[in-house]
């Protein structure tokens, strides 16, 4: 099976009241589907349609996973299309390579890396919000990945760190 944390993947928060009950159930089959999408695109390139008659998995179940997989630079387009059952032409996606997912940047990254960062030199947010002139609400807002810093907070956050 593919180890999907080295490709940086995590599940989307649930949307519905029963997915909302059952938050970790609903995580783990979005990330089983996931890892399922990963393990077929690891063994050959293929289209969507494809990976849902593999799996057994509607249209509905798969593509989502495949939007995230995509935006989150763990699957590229191949740059190959095929006619699919439909008679239409379809993307073929393949896994990106360890390369392609180097040069790619996930936009909460910057915050992960400021917190991490942050902790390591024993900071607290309230120190590094004293030191920065940055509100602590801005700095909690940049570490969870809800803003990014201005070029100028960034300067004054490394400079601090």
């Amino acid at each position: 099976m593919l180890n999907l944390d080295s490709y940086g993947f995590s599940a989307p928060a649930p949307k519905s009241k029963t997915q909302t009950k059952a938050p970790k159930a609903y995580k783990a089959k979005v990330k089983g589907i996931a890892a399922q999408c990963l393990a077929i695109l690891a063994d050959r390139p293929s289209t969507s349609e494809e990976i849902e008659k593999e799996l057994g998995r509607s249209h509905t179940a798969v593509s989502p996973r495949m939007s995230e997989l995509k935006a989150a630079g763990q699957i590229c387009d191949s740059g190959i299309m095929r006619t699919n059952d439909s008679g239409l032409d379809a993307h073929v996606m393949r896994l990106t390579t360890a390369h392609e997912r180097s040069l790619y940047v996930r936009t909460d990254h910057v915050g992960w890396q400021m917190k991490q960062d942050r902790q390591k030199a024993g900071w607290s947010i309230d120190g590094l919000a004293y030191d920065t002139g940055i509100t602590c609400q801005k700095l909690e807002q940049i570490e969870s990945g809800e803003k990014k810093p201005t070029v100028e907070e960034a300067y004054k956050i490394g400079k601090a760190l």
